[in-house]
Formats: structure tokens, sequence, C-alpha cells
């Protein structure tokens, strides 16, 4: 059931917990609140700067793009800072993120959520100088 949430999802433990605060709400809330989902609140999502920091990221070899881009997409979901994008000119897988420090954080987790150890061992991180 949780294999769809992310950062930044409410949970709560069950529907009568959601029930108790759309009623709570619906009861504070000036204007009336009668008509159901139309004035449920809506929570605020996260403001998420954008990346100040790019640098490239490749497999030791084409076998490895797989394991590598599933190491990827794991972090994208836990961390809404992080981004990728693919540059068509150079071939390049591109990852943005907070900072210099930020991204070899992130190199070190892709090489511990990695099961290949060929990957562990060549992975390259290499700045974009803009």
């Amino acid at each position: 059931m949780l294999l769809q949430t992310s950062t930044g999802d409410t949970l709560v433990s069950n529907q009568r917990s959601v029930d108790s605060a759309i009623k709570s709400y619906q009861s504070s809330c000036p204007e009336g609140g009668g008509d159901g989902l139309a004035t449920v609140p809506i929570l605020a999502g996260m403001d998420i700067p954008d990346p100040v920091f790019f640098c490239s990221i490749e497999p030791p070899s084409l076998a490895y793009q797989k394991a590598l881009d599933h190491a990827v997409d794991c972090l994208l979901r836990e961390d809404p800072s992080l981004r990728m994008s693919f540059d068509p000119d150079t071939g390049q897988t591109i990852l943005g993120g907070m900072g210099e420090l930020h991204l070899e954080v992130i190199k070190d987790r892709i090489l511990k959520v990695s099961t290949h150890q060929q990957l562990k061992t060549t992975l390259l991180l290499n700045e974009i100088h803009c």
C-alpha cells in the first residue's frame, strides 16, 4: 500500500482520522462546509529549490546502465531536491542537487543501493562547468 508514497505525502493511521479532520475543518470553516470534498483542506506541498550544482554520472559500461538507473530512481523518490535529466547532445545523464557535498552523498548512496559490485567500483561523478 505504501509503494506509491513519496517524500512529502501525508500519511494517516486510518480513514476515521481523515473523517475527523474533515469534520473539524468544516465546522471551523467560515464558508460553512456542508458540500463534502469541496471544502476538504489541501495541505501545502513542499517548495523545493532548483538545483544549483550539476554533474554527469556514468556507469562503468552500458551493461550497468539499468542498475544505475534503478539506483537513481530509488533516490529520486526519496530526495525531492535531487533532479535527473538526459542531455541528448552529449549522451550524458545529468544529476542536479543542492551542492557538491549533496551529490557526493548521492554517489555514496547509489553505491549502497546498487547490487552490482562492478558498478560500485567504477562509478564516475564528473562536475559540469557551465
